[in-house]
């Protein structure tokens, strides 16, 4: 048996779709709490919540983490949502890309514009 698991924290309707599929329909108890999603040139200019933090995307220039709100550029916000590259060799990459990747790239996540 076959079975496929849509999860999505962006709204699957109409002309906004990330797949094929049907429309995704909102939990009738949560109904009008989901975003549509955006691109990254459309984050420039915004401020968006992350994990409880503030961050402030801009198109150019150098990202600052220490301001309040953080100002990332967009090339290095899209860069960490990206998960760690891995390394050729079937080698034990936990440790590998430990020592190798920036504090500030702990995974991927979504952020809300407001």
């Amino acid at each position: 048996m076959w079975g496929y698991w849509r999860v999505y924290n962006t709204i699957q309707q109409g002309a906004n779709h990330n797949d094929v599929m049907p429309d995704l329909l909102e939990l009738p108890d949560r109904k009008g709490r989901i975003k549509v999603g955006v691109t990254s040139d459309e984050l420039i200019g915004k401020t968006v919540d992350w994990f409880g933090k503030q961050f402030t995307i801009i198109e150019k220039g150098k990202t600052d983490w220490k301001a309040s709100p953080a100002l990332v550029t967009v090339k290095d916000w899209v860069e960490m949502q990206f998960p760690p590259q891995g390394l050729p060799g079937h080698k034990d990459e936990r440790e590998q890309t430990r020592s190798t990747m920036p504090a500030c790239r702990t995974g991927a996540g979504r952020a809300i514009a407001r």
